[in-house]
């Protein structure tokens, strides 16, 4: 029985680490300029010019950003961090990105169409 329950608690601590990108790590880039779609509707966002390299795969994920020294994202692969409760202007400051984790997430809409114009 024993072996059950230790093969049990095993797969689970496998389906948790498989979420959660491996190792303390961390990603510094410079905030650069999107499209301008998130500001349309009023959702704080900060593009970032290049990926973290260990993000292999297109979604959602949450991680502890640091301002320091796509949702709405159209075609490319750029990175696009949502900053809750911030109005400051960033442009071209270095971003930290800490503690990634994915999101399975599904959504039976796009976002890759332009909001509507009022």
């Amino acid at each position: 029985m024993w072996y059950l329950i230790t093969a049990i608690v095993l797969i689970i601590l496998i389906l948790i680490k498989v979420n959660h990108i491996s190792g303390p790590w961390e990603h510094s880039d410079k905030v650069v300029r999107g499209e301008g779609i998130s500001k349309e509707v009023d959702w704080k966002t900060a593009n970032i010019s290049k990926c973290p390299p260990k993000v292999k795969e297109q979604g959602f994920y949450s991680c502890t950003t640091n301002y320091g020294k796509g949702t709405l994202v159209r075609s490319t692969n750029q990175c696009e961090v949502h900053i809750h409760d911030f109005n400051g202007d960033i442009y071209g400051k270095e971003l930290k990105l800490k503690d990634i984790n994915m999101h399975k997430l599904s959504f039976s809409t796009t976002f890759h169409k332009s909001p509507p114009k009022s």
